[in-house]
Order: structure tokens, then sequence, then C-alpha cells
């Protein structure tokens, strides 16, 4: 009787792996040369996962064509454990032809290296919209109405003869000396930053 060859292609790829390579995780699809055309052959599949031990099987009948040739399983994802496919005899479905097993690890990936960050702020972080979603907003701060400032004087009537003089060195004395009223500012317990 003639060999069964069994090959093995992962999706993406063009080429065909022997089923003695090592195989990681992702999806796949077998197929196999038979000896035999144009039937129906019974295959048993069996999956046994490798962190729990429960095991999983199913029946399938492809069948093969005139160059004897079949798809024993389409594009499948296998996971981490063993993976075993029985094909039967066409005529005795009760008696295996022959068995593969493969061994399916878990890809390992290399640990991701971050970069450090950076202390200053990068100019699109500091852009407002970006901040507007960052901050939340504050509600609006109650102050009472400003009382309209008379620019009126209380000494004389009548102009200055020398302006130089009737002003102060200081120019911070000079903007309240003419006022009604000191300028008011709310005490600090009025302020709502809730």
């Amino acid at each position: 009787m003639a060999q069964w060859e069994f090959l093995l292609q992962q999706e993406g790829r063009e080429d065909w792996q022997p089923l003695g390579a090592q195989v990681t995780t992702g999806k796949y699809r077998l197929l196999c040369r038979s000896p035999w055309q144009d039937q129906e052959v019974p295959i048993t599949i069996t999956y046994t996962a490798a962190d729990t031990g429960k095991q999983r099987q199913q029946k399938r009948s492809p069948r093969l064509n005139s160059q004897g040739l079949m798809v024993i399983m389409p594009f499948t994802s296998l996971r981490p454990g063993i993976w075993q496919w029985q094909v039967f005899h066409p005529k005795a479905p009760a008696t295996p032809v022959t068995t593969v097993c493969l061994q399916v690890t878990a890809l390992v990936s290399e640990p991701e290296i971050t970069p450090p960050v950076d202390k200053e702020i990068s100019p699109e972080l500091a852009a407002p919209q970006q901040l507007e979603t960052l901050i939340p907003p504050q509600k609006s701060i109650q102050k009472p109405a400003p009382k309209p400032i008379s620019a009126s004087t209380t000494e004389t009537s009548q102009p200055p003869s020398n302006p130089e003089k009737s002003l102060d060195k200081n120019p911070d004395k000079n903007l309240d000396k003419n006022l009604d009223r000191p300028a008011t500012i709310p005490p600090p317990s009025s302020f709502n930053f809730h």
C-alpha cells in the first residue's frame, strides 16, 4: 500500500510545513495525498488542551479528488495542545489507516520595551482642545455685579495750576486718589471651587 502524505500550511504563507516541525498557535489547514481517489474518507479530529487537559472530538468525511488530494481540515485556529487526526478506511470505517499527531505550542512574545516618559508636556498634549478633556470643567464663580466708579474729585472743582505737583511720585497712590470708594474684593470664602 502506498504512503499517505500530509501537508500543513499556515494562513498567509505560501510554503508548506512538515508535520515534524514545531508549530505555534495560529490558523492552519491540513491536506493529504492518498493512494485512493474519488471517495469519502472518515476522519476523527481530537484536540487535547494544553492547560486543562480537556479533550474535544469532531468527525468529518471529506472527499478525495481524482488525484488523491483531500482537505482534511480547512483553515482552523490551532490552540496550544495536542491535535490528532485519525484517517479511517472508506470501506471499513472502524479500521484506522493512519494517525497524525501535532503538538502546538503557545507563541512566546518578547517583553515590550517602553521608552522613558519625558517630564515636559509635548505641544500636542498642551493644546487647549485636549486639555479640556483632561481637566473637568469647574462651576462658574459667582461675583457681585461691579458698581460704577465715579471719576469726580473731592478736593476742588478747578483743575490744578501745576498738574505735576498735584500728583504723587508713586503712580500706585494716584490710581485710588480720586475714587469715591475703595475697590471691593470678595472674601475668599465666596469663591466656589467645587
